[in-house]
């Protein structure tokens, strides 16, 4: 079985992530859904030790929030400008 990349990963993440949070989670709370996915997808992706699957699914789930907070800024700001 082929490894998934982080990117491909952070991408399963934001999209989990955006259909979770039409369930009515605050979207202050979509960080902590993000790393909680990100957890869950790491423990299930690679045969690393537990404690570098729970570090890597920390790291994945801010990363999918970084992307998600970014990309909306960017469209919001390009809005903002026309």
């Amino acid at each position: 079985m082929e490894q998934i990349s982080d990117i491909s990963l952070s991408a399963i993440v934001i999209g989990l992530g955006s259909i979770i949070g039409q369930f009515g989670i605050p979207k202050k709370l979509m960080p902590v859904v993000n790393i909680v996915l990100g957890i869950g997808m790491r423990l299930i992706s690679n045969g690393a030790p537990l404690g570098i699957k729970i570090l890597e699914g920390i790291v994945l789930g801010l990363l999918a929030s970084g992307l998600y907070s970014s990309t909306k800024n960017v469209t919001q700001h390009i809005i903002d400008n026309k």
